[in-house]
């Protein structure tokens, strides 16, 4: 191989793992502040009177409303998973109320920085019961997926993409003499 190709070669792959490691450096996100659930009413834990016709639950962060599950077991045990109400950080369930007792309350969100928080809360109603608190009884949340891609996914892609269609030619080209 002559020394020109040579040299052409050392080129196209040099600018090919530049712009991969360019891509790579500002897609990386910035340091962020964990997840967590800021409050919930009920409160977990508490124990009420009469059950609430509502359950809210707020993050520290926007939530993606496409990758928001949650699910409510009622005090016979049976669970239900429930379309949230989303605004921003706030998720709002209807709550259908089975009478006195524990119910719990699973989640699985996305907030809009890409964290995932999962965790359960759980309240009482009805007097005389002992208010239980969420934990190690997590509600099934099985049949959801979060195999999407989100925007960075997406860019590194396409510019990989976009640098094979225009360095590997180059890379691979016969030089006519």
């Amino acid at each position: 191989m002559p020394a020109e190709a040579r040299r052409r070669r050392l080129a196209a792959v040099t600018v090919a793992g530049v712009a991969v490691l360019m891509a790579l450096v500002l897609a990386r996100p910035g340091p962020q502040e964990p997840a967590r659930l800021v409050a919930e009413s009920p409160a977990d834990g508490a124990r009420l009177a009469h059950a609430p016709a509502t359950v809210e639950l707020t993050f520290s962060a926007a939530i993606d409303p496409a990758q928001a599950h949650l699910a409510v077991q009622d005090p016979d045990g049976r669970s239900a998973q429930v379309n949230p109400l989303i605004e921003g950080r706030i998720v709002r369930i209807p709550l259908r109320t089975a009478g006195d007792g524990t119910y719990r309350v699973g989640y699985h969100v996305a907030l809009r920085g890409g964290q995932e928080f999962t965790g359960t809360t759980a309240f009482t109603v009805g007097a005389g019961l002992n208010p239980v608190a969420g934990g190690p009884n997590p509600v099934d949340l099985a049949g959801h997926d979060h195999l999407g891609s989100g925007p960075a996914s997406a860019v590194l892609l396409v510019l990989g993409g976009l640098l094979a269609v225009l360095v590997l030619p180059l890379v691979f080209r016969r030089r006519v003499r």
